[in-house]
This record gives C-alpha cells, structure tokens and sequence, in this order.
C-alpha cells in the first residue's frame, strides 16, 4: 500500500523486511519519517518505535503507523509509545501524502535554524 502510494512521489524510499531488521538499518540511515503496521510478526509498531526513540537520532525521526483499529483507547496507547501520527487502513494515499508534507516541511525548517 505505502510503496504504492509514494512510488510517483519524490522521496527516497527504504523497505526493511520487518521490525527487527527496521531498528537496525536505522543508525544508516536515519530517515526523517518510518511508516510502520501495527502489528507485525515479532514485534509490534509501537514496539518499534520505542525501540528507535532509545537510539539518540530517534527523537528526530516521525513515526506514523498503519492500523485497522479505530479505537480511541488504542490510539492513545500507541501516541504513548511515542507514534506523530495514526492513520487508519485501508490507507488513503491522499492522508499520507499530507502528513508526508507536513513532516517535509517541519525538517526543512529545522534544519534552516541556526
């Protein structure tokens, strides 16, 4: 779904296989955003992204994950393990597109401080 929506967009794009392998190509390459499922096999979304908010860069980094569930409780659960954004599957490219913006500009102008 996400390779789908971003494949005529201009970003650069790296796949992992599944979470294990996402924390540790992390440290190479410090993406300024991880989009991630909820659950996957071994460890869940909100697993990972803690797991990347103990590695110092991993504060920078935005972290959106994909869910089919809408419930308010797990949505907060994941906000706590320190998820930016929720969005809801099936995705809507559109939704992504934007928060995808969003993220863009928000590092452009952090890094024209100086």
């Amino acid at each position: 779904m996400v390779e789908f929506a971003l494949a005529s967009q201009p970003y650069e794009l790296s796949f992992a296989k599944d979470a294990e392998e996402a924390v540790s190509l992390f440290p190479f390459t410090l993406p300024d955003v991880i989009i991630t499922d909820s659950m996957m096999p071994g460890m869940s979304g909100a697993e990972l992204c803690r797991e990347i908010r103990s590695i110092k860069a991993g504060a920078k980094t935005h972290v959106i994950m994909l869910s089919s569930n809408a419930k308010d409780a797990d949505i907060d659960a994941a906000r706590g393990s320190g998820i930016d954004d929720y969005l809801l599957k099936p995705l809507d490219p559109a939704e992504l597109l934007v928060k995808l913006e969003a993220v863009r500009e928000a590092v452009r102008l952090s890094n024209a401080r100086p």
